[in-house]
């Protein structure tokens, strides 16, 4: 017999505040990606695993909650934990992918 697989709802209720606010935690997400790993990958670099790194820690964050305890500094508070966590790798994959190798010619 096949199981049912599990499924997560998320429900994300930002109000206009937390829309406004949202380019600087994502921000600080990377400039403390940048300044842990020690890394100049450049900004745009940096907002990209940034940004991603935001959405899988908004993610994770909700789901480490659960439906019933999404009180907003909680949700930022994870968001910002584990976003920083995500996009360490990512910066560093970023950093190995973007370096080009220089021809001498």
């Amino acid at each position: 017999m096949i199981s049912p697989i599990p499924s997560v709802t998320v429900k994300v209720d930002l109000g206009l505040g937390y829309v406004l606010v949202l380019p600087l935690w994502i921000a600080l997400i990377g400039v403390l990606s940048s300044r842990v790993l020690g890394v100049q990958i450049g900004r745009w670099r940096i907002a990209i695993a940034a940004t991603i790194g935001w959405a899988i820690g908004l993610t994770a964050g909700l789901i480490a909650l659960g439906s019933k305890n999404q009180h907003p500094a909680l949700v930022i508070s994870l968001s910002v934990f584990f976003g920083g966590l995500a996009s360490l790798p990512l910066a560093i994959v970023i950093d190995v992918v973007s370096r080009g190798r220089r021809r001498r010619g």
